[in-house]
């Protein structure tokens, strides 16, 4: 097993899509209008959502990563071994971010990995990847999950798809620390399969998405953001949002359930208290 902590999210405030600024860079306008149809917008000022307005993916991602690497309490200050850069939406700006991102961080050694365009799964493959390379060396990883639409982007109708920014630390033991056992990582192509999956379970919560919605029957619902979805952020944010408000347990188990481009996923995690720490 592998285990999460010092979790900290970054949920810029909520505006009109029109409000949005945009983060392409002029360098890029030709291609992309060539690509995605960018005169035929589908953005209405009728929708409203977290945004990032005067941010760019980089700087949303930033926000939460700053708090987390300050957060460590190993002194001197022990850089990770991996950098981990999970986006549920597309890059609009300049290549290669991971290591801007770094350099920001005065990280100098640590290797940069990105997974992008896995919709649903990016998680899980993240998850999978860090495990391995846990098992082989006694070292954390340093994680953040984003999404940052452009303005001509369309959100969708439900739930809308919505700007934040979730980072955290990777490590193969828990410590002092409060934060998740991850447990069990799933993904199938089949319906049946995850209901049959998920039928034992006590406690789900469904990533906010009118495929997975539809799907589950009883979920446990967050008490803020209600009606957006974050992407592949969203299940944490969940879980940071029950444990803000005292909803959690010590070793509470949740099994996380998504469902997007027909693939069906399923991270069981386990909650565990953080012995003798104070959270600002």
């Amino acid at each position: 097993m592998i285990f999460i902590s010092n979790i900290r999210e970054f949920i810029p405030p909520i505006l009109n899509v029109d409000e949005q600024k945009s983060e392409l860079l002029p360098f890029y306008n030709s291609t992309y209008e060539r690509l995605y149809s960018k005169s035929t917008s589908n953005k209405s000022n009728s929708i409203k959502a977290p945004i990032g307005e005067k941010l760019s993916g980089k700087e949303l991602i930033l926000k939460a990563l700053d708090e987390v690497y300050i957060s460590r309490k190993k002194q001197p200050l022990v850089e990770p071994l991996y950098y981990f850069d999970i986006r549920s939406s597309e890059d609009y700006s300049t290549p290669a971010p991971d290591y801007y991102i770094l350099n920001r961080l005065g990280i100098k050694h640590a290797k940069a990995l990105n997974i992008r365009g896995v919709s649903n799964v990016a998680l899980i493959h993240m998850l999978k990847m860090a495990k391995f390379i846990l098992e082989q060396k006694e070292d954390y990883l340093l994680v953040s999950i984003s999404q940052r639409l452009d303005p001509d982007d369309f959100r969708g109708e439900g739930y809308i798809l919505a700007d934040g920014a979730i980072a955290f630390i990777c490590n193969k033991n828990k410590g002092q620390e409060e934060g998740y056992y991850i447990k069990e990582l799933f993904i199938t192509e089949s319906e049946k399969e995850l209901l049959c999956k998920i039928s034992d379970k006590k406690k789900v919560i469904g990533r906010n998405n009118q495929e997975t919605m539809s799907l589950l029957c009883n979920t446990i619902i967050r008490d803020n953001y209600l009606n957006y979805d974050f992407g592949c952020m969203d299940y944490l944010l969940t879980l940071e949002d029950l444990r803000n408000n005292k909803r959690l347990k010590n070793e509470d188990e949740f099994a996380l359930v998504g469902v997007e481009d027909n693939k069906y996923t399923m991270i069981t995690v386990q909650y565990m208290e953080g012995v003798n720490e104070e959270r600002d």
